[in-house]
């Protein structure tokens, strides 16, 4: 080999060392080269935390290497520069999970919440074709028949209205006209009128005059009681000791929502007051929307503070979300924030936040059950659960679905 090319490669040889010492330099300091702006530039990361836990993460359409520790479902791409990445998650037989992230120098994006839910969801049959209607309680499921026939285990409780039920209750409040009776599933006492309980015990123990027509019954999420709301208070009846407590008062109460542990009161100008029956505290939250004519909590199964926001469901059935208080879920949230969930599908016959999924909801429009993405950035990954759906109803992590030519359904949530 000629000297002057030995000269030329070892110049070479040296101009790569230093060329490759000051990339490991640079990106040891968390920086990277922007080939696109052609420049040295900080870098960011995205934290992914996803069930079920060996799906497969695609960035900008390549598939990553990274993967899950062996204790833990989320992972950590480093070393980003800034600008957008499309995730996209996928496993055979589920539906894909995507979306967009802006990242940012320094910062890292991150996104816990992520659930991949089945393309064909695995229903099972549990009375076909001969339900008018069903409810959860603690003693059982009730079925009614096309008859109007309500059973229990097979048991006939002839022909009721049941307005109210709970899945970890066996209390069961009844409907004849404009009154309200409880009855208890595990012995069948004689049911009670409520509301005449409720107004002789106001006025015994209470001493408080007149008869008072309730708005609103509940049952209580851990004691044998029954919660009432009038036009200004709520109340506890306590039907083991037939005992009155006034819990809250609050002027010209217009709606309330049971769940979990604290109850939600709307007054007529829109102000919504929350009361921890645990606790016994209240919170007021001044305007929560001059339009809301339905509220719903996500307090369920949820590490606080990502409790602190309500589903708002507009006169025009359209559906959002407000926050109440500021938090952290995956970024900052602001409150007052509102965002838009599941707008474009048609009316909205009913939600319910799914307990072990703090970032889903099951959305029932008008014939088609959908569980759907709450997160605030878009899109929101929305899959269909199931269609021709009259009603459902979760207990734990089971769904029940009543399809509207009266076959009942089952399926798992985990």
């Amino acid at each position: 080999m000629e000297l002057k090319t030995r000269r030329t490669l070892f110049y070479f040889l040296i101009l790569v060392f230093v060329l490759a010492s000051a990339y490991l330099l640079v990106t040891a300091q968390g920086l990277v080269l922007d080939f696109k702006n052609l420049k040295i530039t900080g870098t960011g990361g995205l934290f992914l935390k996803y069930i079920p836990p060996d799906a497969t993460v695609e960035l900008n359409g390549k598939k990553t290497e990274v993967s899950p520790g062996l204790i833990s479902s989320g992972i950590f791409i480093p070393k980003l520069a800034p600008g957008e990445y499309r995730i996209r998650i996928s496993k055979p037989g589920f539906s894909a999970w995507e979306k967009t992230f802006k990242v940012e120098n320094g910062a890292v994006v991150s996104a816990s919440q992520i659930r991949l839910w089945p393309e064909i969801w695995d229903l099972s049959v549990i009375a076909t074709s001969s339900v008018r209607d069903f409810w959860l309680t603690g003693a059982g499921l009730i079925l009614q028949g096309k008859d109007g026939t309500l059973r229990l285990d097979g048991f006939s409780l002839g022909n009721k209205n049941i307005a109210l039920s709970r899945p970890d209750s066996s209390l069961i409040i009844t409907a004849d006209g404009k009154d309200r009776f409880v009855t208890n599933l595990e012995d069948l006492s004689p049911a009670t009128n409520i509301a005449g309980l409720f107004n002789s015990l106001k006025q015994s123990q209470l001493n408080l005059s007149g008869t008072v027509i309730p708005k609103n019954y509940f049952l209580h999420p851990f004691n044998a009681k029954i919660l009432i709301t009038t036009g200004n208070a709520l109340y506890s009846l306590d039907l083991v000791r037939s005992r009155l407590e006034k819990l809250a008062d609050m002027a010209g109460i217009d709606k309330a929502e049971l769940k979990g542990n604290e109850m939600f009161l709307i007054d007529t100008k829109d102000n919504l007051t929350v009361f921890n029956l645990f606790l016994q505290t209240v919170r007021i939250y001044e305007s929560t929307s001059t339009e809301a004519i339905g509220i719903k909590a996500n307090l369920e199964g949820l590490p606080a503070p990502d409790g602190k926001k309500v589903f708002l469901l507009s006169k025009k059935d359209t559906l959002s979300l407000k926050t109440l208080e500021d938090y952290y879920a995956d970024g900052e949230v602001k409150k007052g924030d509102i965002w838009p969930v599941f707008s474009d599908r048609g009316n909205i016959r009913d939600f319910e936040w799914l307990s072990g999924n703090p970032n889903y909801a099951l959305t029932l429009t008008e014939e088609d059950l959908f569980v759907v993405e709450t997160d605030r950035r878009a899109p929101q990954n929305v899959r269909l659960v199931s269609q021709g759906v009259g009603k459902f109803a979760v207990e734990g992590n089971e769904l029940y679905i009543l399809k509207t030519d009266g076959t009942l359904l089952k399926t798992s949530l985990k």
